[in-house]
């Protein structure tokens, strides 16, 4: 008799692996904007930008254009219940799902003092925010792994006009 129940199990995986990949296929391939953010980001953020090059890459831009750094706890990062199983099976993960691309998410500066505002408008309007981590003084990322370890990048993230998406050595124009 546990034979069909293994069988039984196993064609349950089955179908929930194909649910959880159909879930990641349709957000990669029908990204919904945020537009449920508008208001909130209008009235709170001091800087706003889409995450499509990935976060390392994306985030580098905005602390390039407003002068100032970043440190970012990995272990914040909202992540799908298969990626967070992933990146707990294999820590090296969270490097590249931080370089990987593809987010289509909105990275804002939230002023701290407008931090309350900005969760209560997310929440009315019905979006989902996350604080993953501040703004500093001094420039570059500074990114933390669980345990408070500095997580490198091989790679910022997607390029464009570089010689292919993993080559660390490819220059940016913007």
């Amino acid at each position: 008799g546990r034979e069909p129940m293994g069988g039984d199990l196993r064609q349950h995986d089955r179908h929930q692996r194909l649910r959880r990949e159909q879930h990641l296929l349709q957000r990669y391939l029908r990204p919904k904007p945020r537009l449920e953010l508008r208001e909130a980001l209008r009235s709170c953020a001091s800087a706003a930008m889409d995450l499509s090059d990935g976060l390392g890459k994306d985030l580098a831009r905005m602390c390039r254009a407003s002068g100032c750094g970043a440190r970012v706890e990995a272990n914040t990062l909202p992540l799908s219940p298969g990626a967070r199983k992933a990146v707990e099976a294999n820590n090296g993960l969270m490097a590249d799902i931080i370089s990987g691309g593809d987010d289509y998410e909105i990275l804002a500066a939230v002023p701290a003092a407008k931090g309350q505002d900005f969760r209560r408008l997310a929440a009315a309007s019905g979006g989902a925010v996350t604080e993953i981590g501040a703004f500093e003084a001094s420039t570059g990322l500074r990114l933390i792994a669980d345990g408070g370890q500095p997580l490198t990048l091989d790679r910022e993230g997607f390029d464009h006009f570089g010689t292919g998406p993993s080559d660390p050595t490819s220059q940016e124009n913007t």
